[in-house]
């Protein structure tokens, strides 16, 4: 195919899109909402996501031996429970190194340090703080220890308020997926309706000019050319409006709700791409457009276009 032909075909695209201008605007609007509403989807559950990774990256089982039990007891518990499987790390932290802990916590606050000095003894007992491999080994790992002999010399074990979180964020992560999913589809298909419906139409204002063509011999990718341009038209121009509406939300509200959800906020996004990445999410709304509007003018074309 040569220049000219390609001009031609740019010109008739052009000239589709100019000529069926409020199909063009509804497609391209429709286009807007899609990309905008599979966007927020998107950085929503990446949002989630990242807060949840955080979240398991912290949990831990925490088991709190009473006060008399000696340090070499403590450390024989800690080694059965390191033969546990799934278990991957376990911190000791004695008596005496939870109550340094405790007073260089709260320096700011001389009067609770002063309580804790007058008492007879240390009130702070030994602890073990054990990781596990996967987030939900941890219950079984809990089990085995309740299960064990070991258990009376333990004076509680702490883990139910981090299980609670996690399934919160979960549930939460878990309906953000089946809603966005839900809705994205819905949208996604509406679009493609709308622009199927688009180019249909003007295959039909445009069928006897596409007869005259094929009668002088014109190629099907000649002929074809400009409806895949006028989606392209659409995809285009729902990219810029959606990226334009998007920007102010990008630039000035994520960072702030990152400072809340991902350590770094500053510095990268919840994509985890440098902060400047506004470019690579323009282009992937547009590589989706693109997909959309190409997968459903294709489709049009070879429902309407069949010689």
């Amino acid at each position: 195919m040569n220049t000219l032909n390609i001009f031609r075909i740019l010109k008739h695209g052009t000239l589709n899109f100019r000529r069926n201008i409020l199909l063009s605007l509804a497609s391209t609007l429709v286009m807007v909402i899609t990309l905008i509403i599979l966007t927020v989807i998107f950085i929503s559950f990446s949002l989630i996501n990242n807060a949840l990774g955080q979240i398991k990256d912290k949990v831990d089982v925490s088991v709190y031996f009473k006060l008399d039990q000696p340090e070499n007891r403590v450390l024989g518990v800690k080694d059965d429970i390191s033969r546990i499987d799934g278990v991957t790390d376990i911190t000791y932290v004695s008596s005496q190194q939870a109550l340094e802990n405790f007073k260089e916590k709260n320096v700011q606050d001389p009067d609770l340090i002063a309580s804790i000095d007058e008492l007879d003894q240390n009130p702070l007992p030994a602890t073990l703080q054990i990781k596990a491999q996967k987030l939900d080994e941890y219950p079984r790992i809990v089990e085995n220890i309740r299960n064990s002999s070991n258990m009376k010399y333990i004076e509680k074990i702490n883990y139910e308020d981090n299980q609670a979180a996690i399934d919160r964020l979960t549930k939460i992560l878990r309906v953000i997926t089946i809603v966005g999913v839900t809705i994205g589809l819905v949208f996604a298909i509406a679009s493609m309706l709308v622009i199927f419906n688009t180019i249909a139409l003007t295959i039909f204002n445009r069928k006897e000019e596409v007869e005259i063509m094929r009668l002088v011999g014109a190629t099907n990718w000649y002929i074809r050319g400009p409806f895949l341009v006028e989606s392209a038209m659409y995809s285009a121009l729902a990219t810029l409006v959606a990226a334009t509406l998007f920007w102010p939300v990008y630039t000035k509200f994520l960072p702030q709700v990152l400072t809340f959800t991902v350590s770094g906020a500053a510095d990268y996004t919840v994509l985890r791409f440098p902060a400047n990445s506004f470019p690579m999410l323009a282009v992937s709304m547009l590589a989706l457009s693109f997909l959309l509007s190409g997968i459903t003018t294709l489709f049009a074309m070879n429902r309407y276009l069949k010689r």
